[in-house]
């Protein structure tokens, strides 16, 4: 309810958006995913199936959460001429899974598919590229192909596109590159994150490659003003757990904001921090929340100046003017 939105629409402003690459990119994603997904799990022998589900059985995986979501990525290992079994030992021995709620999750994390062999790249940087066993297939092939070059044109596409306006997330971020808006907005485009989503780069993604472009942005938004670069160090001294946070950047700009216009900026930060711990969700929004509040209670006073107020008094009164010289007694003129 919170998103939807009644206002009326042209018909030729929907046709618009319907063909729009923006609007059609992240479908796109999904669905060459989706095919390369499928096309793994049908070409992939039934022999290394069945040693792929025997260990997660022996890892205790099978029951988890997240184990559809590694097993169909193994089979694309698989499917690049890969040991899939010793992907799994691989990203298994990067640390301990003792306390992880779904481990599965874990080690699909850990399992990067843009580093796994393959003829070509994915359509974007944080995307896998089709498997060498289907690209030369007759089968899957020719149809995965269209996708990733469909896919690819859809993102050059939304990079060349231009917007009327600056977008929503970015209206705190004045002084960006528009190279940097643009790469932020293929991201936003590519993950179908909406527009009532403030954060620059949108929900934290956990895959490997995804998270890696992810951070990336993140990093560029954090050193892409000198007022964000100052106070994101500031922010994550003060709250660690904000570090890497997709609304870091802007939280720092508004501080920049506040010490630009005379408030006590580091005051207020700290003030805020001291209210209690923030929310598991949207901590960076939370912080800046209550530091909007403070600055509405905080705001810097105005300098004084003595003045000095002429006096509304009479001026003392001054003597008629002389209409000669000054009498000294009767005189006689002749």
């Amino acid at each position: 309810m919170l998103e939807r939105d009644d206002a009326p629409v042209s018909v030729t402003t929907l046709l618009a958006q319907a063909d729009g690459p923006v609007r059609l990119l992240g479908p796109a994603v999904s669905c060459y995913l989706d095919a390369i997904g499928f096309a793994a799990e049908r070409h992939v022998g039934q022999a290394t199936k069945d040693a792929i589900d025997s260990a997660g059985q022996v890892l205790g995986l099978a029951e988890a959460d997240a184990w559809p979501a590694l097993r169909s990525h193994l089979m694309l290992v698989a499917a690049n001429g890969r040991d899939p079994n010793a992907a799994l030992a691989q990203v298994t021995g990067f640390g301990s899974l003792e306390t992880a709620r779904d481990p599965a999750a874990v080690l699909d994390y850990r399992l990067d598919l843009t580093r796994i062999s393959s003829r070509t790249h994915g359509p974007l940087p944080w995307l896998p590229g089709i498997p060498t066993q289907l690209l030369t297939s007759p089968e899957w092939g020719p149809y995965l192909q269209a996708r990733h070059a469909f896919t690819e044109e859809l993102a050059l596409q939304t990079l060349q596109a231009t917007e009327a306006e600056t977008p929503g997330w970015a209206r705190h971020l004045p002084e960006l590159d528009p190279s940097l808006v643009q790469d932020v907005r293929l991201w936003r485009a590519a993950h179908n994150t909406p527009d009532t989503d403030l954060r620059p780069t949108g929900p934290i993604s956990w895959a490997a490659a995804e998270r890696r472009a992810q951070r990336q942005l993140g990093d560029q938004l954090e050193i892409a003003e000198a007022g964000i670069r100052d106070w994101v160090p500031r922010i994550v001294e003060a709250v660690p757990t904000l570090a890497g946070d997709p609304r870091l950047p802007v939280l720092a700009a508004k501080l920049a904001t506040l010490d630009q216009t005379g408030y006590d900026a580091v005051r207020i930060l700290h003030a805020a921090t001291r209210r209690g711990p923030l929310p598991d969700d949207h901590p960076a929004d939370a912080l800046g929340y209550r530091i909007s509040n403070l600055a509405e209670r905080m705001a810097p006073q105005p300098s004084s100046w003595e003045t000095y107020e002429p006096s509304h008094r009479p001026p003392h009164p001054e003597p008629p003017p002389s209409l000669g010289p000054p009498s000294h007694g009767p005189s006689i003129s002749f």
